[in-house]
């Protein structure tokens, strides 16, 4: 394979069909028609475009589900009105969501290690006081009387 062979995105048809009748995941403030996350019948699947370039579609599990305004906002409106760090927080976090929503109801199969619970596992008990190696202190300390520097408090004077 050459470095620029394109390879084709992964798609399935199942995967992006399981948006329908689904919560939305995104969940943009002020955006949403559905904030409460407890489904809306607009909701289809987003994909992210992050990263891609014009006419280039994402991986379909690169992406959340997302009600109608949420897909329009992402898509054409957010640029100006909110940074990109929120944008791409909210696409992390409904991507998370997504994802877990898929694999509880089966349609993202994915091993799950059933491991015994942290409350279960015997505790290894502690060494006695007398034996428990002392953490040394810091001999650095600040010195009496000394005030802690800080920058000077500028304020802005009122423009008539």
């Amino acid at each position: 394979m050459t470095l620029r062979q394109r390879l084709e995105p992964i798609r399935s048809n199942k995967y992006l069909s399981a948006a329908k009748g689904q919560p939305c995941q995104l969940r943009f403030v002020g955006i949403c028609l559905d904030p409460s996350g407890l489904g809306h019948e607009t909701t289809v699947f987003a994909h992210f475009r992050h990263g891609k370039g014009m006419a280039q579609k994402a991986h379909d599990f690169d992406g959340a589900d997302a009600c109608a305004n949420c897909h329009r906002f992402l898509d054409e409106g957010w640029s100006g009105k909110v940074s990109y760090t929120i944008v791409l927080e909210t696409m992390l976090r409904g991507l998370e969501r997504t994802l877990e929503n898929r694999i509880r109801r089966g349609v993202l199969v994915m091993p799950i290690t059933i491991d015994t619970p942290a409350s279960a596992r015997p505790v290894k008990p502690r060494k006695p006081r007398e034996e428990r190696q002392r953490i040394p202190t810091s001999q650095n300390t600040w010195p009496q009387g000394r005030k802690i520097p800080t920058r000077p408090m500028r304020h802005k004077e009122p423009t008539p």
